[in-house]
């Protein structure tokens, strides 16, 4: 006779996978959960763990330039992950871009004619949360959206930072 009684989704889950693998998934959950002290506060409102696979941890991020950062700084996340993951044996980072939350409600507003030339999209700061709004040019403009504020504010002093050192030489 079969066994109808109410069971817990750990209990099921491990007949269908092992240890390591069960181990390697609450190692990858953890990641997850403790992603702002791996790679800082700020890559952290724009970027979040998707999945690990083949020894490669997938990023998404909110737009290029933060992965550009997030790859400049490849070496330490992954010496982070090593030291307090070691389970996961994660030794490369690969990166996808996810649009900010709200271009999809954006995009859906231009196709009602919500707006004529631009779609308002917020676009989340660096600033406690706050958002901060910003235009998107529609499909017949050719412009590409400007950088988020945060993002605009690093590279310019990046920049700074490299004519400095490039008169310097």
């Amino acid at each position: 006779m079969d066994d109808f009684r109410v069971k817990k989704a750990a209990d099921i889950l491990s007949r269908f996978f092992d240890e390591t693998t069960l181990q390697a998934a609450a190692q990858f959950e953890t990641v997850r959960s403790t992603w702002r002290q791996i790679v800082g506060q700020r890559l952290a409102d724009h970027s979040r763990p998707k999945s690990v696979l083949r020894r490669t941890l997938l990023i998404a991020a909110d737009h290029a330039g933060w992965i550009q950062l997030l790859q400049m700084d490849q070496a330490r996340i992954l010496a982070r992950i090593a030291k307090h993951y070691p389970e996961l044996e994660v030794t490369s980072l690969a990166f996808t871009i996810e649009e900010p939350k709200d271009v999809a409600s954006a995009g859906a507003a231009l196709l009602k004619g919500a707006t004529p030339n631009h779609a308002a999209v917020e676009w989340p700061s660096a600033t406690g949360g706050q958002e901060a709004t910003r235009e998107i040019p529609s499909a017949g403009q050719t412009q590409k959206p400007p950088l988020p504020e945060p993002l605009e504010k690093i590279f310019s002093r990046m920049r700074r930072a490299g004519d400095g050192h490039a008169k310097g030489n």
